[in-house]
Formats: C-alpha cells, structure tokens, sequence
C-alpha cells in the first residue's frame, strides 16, 4: 500500500492541476489606483460600516459543530461567546476593510478527499471538501449581504441566474423553464434544450477577470481591494489521516468552502447571454441551460449562432466547457 504522505501529495497534484493560468493582460498589480474609481453609470459600492449586530447576526448562522479550519478555531466558541467577542471582532474586520489586509492564516484551506465512486485508485475520483477559517466566514457572510443587497437593487444580476439567490432555486428555475415550454406547444413549435456544463467552473475562476467585472458592476473602493486581497496569495494542503501534504498556491478560482465564493461566481458569468440574440438562457451557479422554439431552419441557425457567442464568452473569459457531459433534449 502506498504511504499516506505519497497519496496527500498525489492528492495535492490532482487539485492543483485544476486551476487555469490567469490572463496577464487582466492582472492587476496596483489594487489601489485600479479600484479608485467607478468606470462606469451604475451606482457605486466602495465601503460598508460593521456593527456588533452584522457580527452578532453572522454568528447565530454558524453550524455549532462544523468542522474548524486551518486556524483551529472551532465554530462552536464562536456562536456561543458571540457577545463576548463581537466588540473585537468588530474592530478586527473594520480594520481589515479599511486597509485591505487579511491574516494569512484566513486565507487558507485544508482539504479532506471524499471518494465519489468508481476506481479507488484514481485521484479525480476524489471530490475536494475544503474547510476554512470561521473567523473570517463571519465577515464574509456580511460582505455578501452588502453586495447581494447592492446587485439585487440595482438590478445588476442575470435575470437567468437561479443560484445563490434569495427567492430564487431549482423550483423557481424549473417553473420558468416549463412556463417557456408550455408557450411553445400552444404556439404549435418545438423546442430544442441544450445543458451545457462548465468544466472545474469554480476552480477555474480568473481573478483578473472576476476583478474587472466587479468594477464594471460599481463595486470599487474599500470593498474591491478587500476583495483582491481575499483571492490574492491563498494556500491549500490536502489532509488525510492526520497526515498534511505539501503547501499549494491556489492560482484560480473562487475559495471552495467560503461564504463569498459562490457569490464571486454568479459575478464572472453573469453576463454570459450578452450575446445572445434569440435563445433563453437560464442557469443555477454553473448550470447553464440554452433553450429555443423550433420553427423552421432560420430558428436552428439562430440556436446555433447562439451557442457559438456562448463559446466566444466563455473562452474571453478564461473558462471552458465539458463537452462530453453536455446533453440535448429536442
């Protein structure tokens, strides 16, 4: 049997091979100046105030036996002396937003291999669960909900996108779906459904480009710095046994295992229908379906041209799609 640090480093070459090589000409090498102002007419995001409560509200939503992170602080202390330590809590993330540093211990990821089926002996049979610091899901949990709060009213995110979003799932998707549907039929039309899939979609998450759209959407300030800061210089070691492979920089993609994550995702593909002319494009985080009524040939055409902007996007935009587990329903 192979020894438990020679799978940990096998395991740690597996998830690192993940991770797409940042385009340079979106590399961002003065945060300050390039999140000084707002490129656009959109309102702007630049800062928030952290209260006791936003402290106090984070921790009641923690789970008291969720596993602790690379800082060893266990969620529990957390939730259950919350008013005790909401007042230096408080000045701690106040100050990180203000000068856009994050303790380095926040920043990384510990990694637990779960076996997904199939040959035990191959490593991308592994699924990477990663646990991160609690002390910082805390203030991540209030970040969300100033950005969400700014997205959502100012009408910023994808109509199409079901994910991560309050008032909005699987249900509301599949609803809107089978309304889209059901207009076809009685209109006497087919309709072709293409699901598309997104290949390592989290793990390949550009920082450039994500930062880019972020400042496109009004979001500059303290806010987009404490943000370049909280994807730049993070580490993850896989765990196994007790046993911890070797240091691994995370290059790409939005932190697995962070309350901020999913939300820096639904950001980067927010625009991917924008150029789409004809199709309906819906999605639930990196389920992406492209649907259009058949009439005639023009109608297969137009689908057609449809998919290949989508294409175009997602090669702009550092991404690329897994063909293979793509499906067509007709």
């Amino acid at each position: 049997m192979d020894k438990i640090e020679d799978i940990c480093e096998v395991l740690k070459q597996q998830y690192q091979g993940v991770f797409s090589t940042p385009k340079q000409e979106y590399k961002i090498s003065k945060p300050d100046t390039f999140f000084s102002f707002n490129v656009t007419n959109y309102p702007s995001l630049t800062t928030f105030d952290i209260t006791t409560k936003d402290i106090l509200d984070a921790a009641a939503d923690l789970r008291p036996n969720s596993a602790a992170g690379p800082d060893e602080f266990p969620a529990i202390v957390l939730k259950r002396c919350a008013t005790q330590l909401c007042i230096p809590l408080q000045l701690l993330w106040s100050a990180s937003l203000l000068e856009s540093v994050i303790p380095d211990t926040t920043r990384s990821a510990r990694i637990t291999p779960l076996y997904k089926g199939r040959p035990r002996s191959m490593p991308k049979n592994y699924r990477p669960v990663a646990l991160t610091s609690h002390v910082i899901k805390l203030f991540e949990k209030i970040v969300v909900k100033n950005i969400m709060n700014f997205l959502e009213h100012n009408t910023l995110m994808n109509r199409g996108q079901h994910g991560f979003r309050r008032g909005r799932s699987c249900l509301s998707q599949l609803l809107e779906h089978h309304t889209h549907l059901l207009e076809s039929i009685e209109a006497g039309l087919n309709s072709d459904v293409i699901y598309l899939d997104f290949e390592k979609a989290f793990d390949k998450v550009d920082h450039g480009v994500l930062l880019h759209k972020m400042r496109n959407l009004g979001i500059t300030g303290n806010i987009g710095r404490w943000v370049h800061a909280f994807l730049s210089n993070r580490t993850q070691v896989v765990t196994i046994d007790g046993c911890v492979s070797k240091q691994s920089s995370v290059v790409s993609g939005v932190p697995q295992g962070s309350v901020l994550g999913p939300i820096l995702f639904l950001i980067l593909i927010s625009d991917i229908d924008q150029e789409v002319k004809t199709s309906k494009v819906t999605s639930f985080a990196d389920d992406t379906r492209v649907s259009h009524s058949i009439k005639d040939k023009d109608d297969v055409i137009a689908l057609q041209n449809d998919l290949q902007s989508i294409y175009r996007w997602a090669d702009n935009n550092n991404m690329s799609f897994n063909s293979s587990k793509f499906e067509v329903v007709k």
